[in-house]
């Protein structure tokens, strides 16, 4: 039997659960799909994972970061497709997904993530 519908208020507890609000975690960019690892994050002269917040999920859907989030590196290795998110120490993964549309970054630049950019969602 498969999971086909959850409640808001399911769902809204269980993005809490992987990722809680009001909490400072690290933000990162990946050049390929970070699966269940974080793998493939990119790693650019510079380049540095971002703390940042998510607002609390609401409608079963978690959005980020709650400020901008500003990525400068002067030696990006290639097309950021992908976004991770970690704990605040940047040492335990937590989830990550594919971003709205890739960008090849010029090789020296910032890469901003804006207000509620992300969002993350339960979906079964």
């Amino acid at each position: 039997m498969a999971l086909t519908y959850l409640t808001n208020t399911t769902a809204n507890a269980a993005i809490a659960a992987i990722v809680p609000s009001a909490t400072n975690v690290a933000l990162s960019l990946h050049t390929g799909s970070p699966g269940n690892t974080g793998a493939n994050e990119e790693t650019g002269t510079g380049y540095i994972y971002q703390t940042i917040q998510y607002g609390a999920a609401s409608a079963g859907i978690e959005l980020g970061p709650t400020s901008t989030a500003s990525f400068t590196a002067t030696g990006w290795t290639g097309t950021l497709g992908y976004f991770g998110t970690w704990n605040s120490a940047h040492s335990t993964w937590y989830c990550g997904g594919a971003l709205t549309s890739s960008l090849t970054p010029p090789s020296s630049c910032t890469v901003i993530v804006s207000v509620s950019g992300i969002s993350i969602s339960v979906q079964g």
